[in-house]
């Protein structure tokens, strides 16, 4: 039971990672692109992971250091705590066999 929780768990992570990756690139060479396609496809995962980065960005908006900083740490910083969180998952999967 514990081994399907944590496999939907990881995969539900690093899935979400994807996102946050292809929205940073998106972020780069987005301008870039054309076609229907793209843009909805821009759009939904910029939609998708809005929401887990908006209150992360504020927090680092908070430290006067990041307010005039011309990149958005806020994709780095989630990735980084969803690491932490499929390590901890990890070993508390380890422990519960």
């Amino acid at each position: 039971m514990y081994s399907i929780i944590y496999q939907i768990l990881v995969s539900l992570i690093t899935a979400f990672n994807v996102l946050l990756v292809a929205r940073v690139v998106f972020s780069w060479i987005g301008p870039l692109l054309r076609g229907d396609f793209i843009m909805r496809l821009i759009r939904a995962v910029f939609m998708l992971t809005e929401p887990v980065l908006r209150p992360v960005r504020s927090m680092l908006f908070r430290i006067p250091a990041m307010r005039n900083m011309p990149v958005d740490f806020s994709p780095v910083i989630v990735i980084m705590a969803l690491t932490v969180l499929q390590w901890i998952l990890q070993l508390i999967s380890r422990f519960t066999y």
